[in-house]
């Protein structure tokens, strides 16, 4: 399902956990606000989620760390704040991330999260705090685009 730019306004409805055969939702470029519905982790089948360029705020719902279908999720540039959910490391069919433009998305990166296989764009205030990381998961941050890279 698409609304893309559609001048739509309001919260995301969490009452659409209940659509579990939906498997590609894109509500970007619209003026949402409020928090991510903890409730989209029953979304069963969902692979792709872009809600890039609204106003979303709160944090990164732990609940969805049940989406294991999800290969894409955008939420770059929003109001998003906190933590990289350390419940999201079984997140394995997920390979971008994208988180950059938020208001302030920080903390280290969840040890976790070592054996992904992802891109992952943090706030450009994170940058530096997800800093680098070489375990398992050979990261490094590019300080000019604020990516954070793992390899497989």
């Amino acid at each position: 399902m698409s609304l893309l730019q559609n001048r739509l306004v309001g919260t995301l409805p969490s009452g659409w956990s209940v659509l579990s055969g939906l498997e590609i939702l894109h509500i970007s470029e619209n003026a949402i606000n409020g928090t991510l519905p903890k409730s989209w982790g029953n979304m069963a089948n969902l692979a792709q989620l872009v809600l890039r360029n609204n106003k979303l705020s709160g944090t990164l719902p732990a609940e969805w760390a049940d989406l294991a279908f999800l290969s894409e999720l955008q939420l770059h540039a929003n109001r998003l704040s906190g933590s990289l959910p350390a419940e999201w490391a079984g997140l394995s069919a997920l390979k971008p991330l994208l988180l950059s433009d938020n208001l302030n998305i920080n903390g280290t990166l969840p040890p976790q999260w070592e054996k992904l296989s992802m891109t992952v764009t943090p706030s450009r205030a994170a940058a530096g705090e997800l800093g680098q990381h070489d375990g398992a998961g050979r990261a490094d941050v590019t300080n000019e685009s604020a990516e954070w890279h793992a390899a497989a």
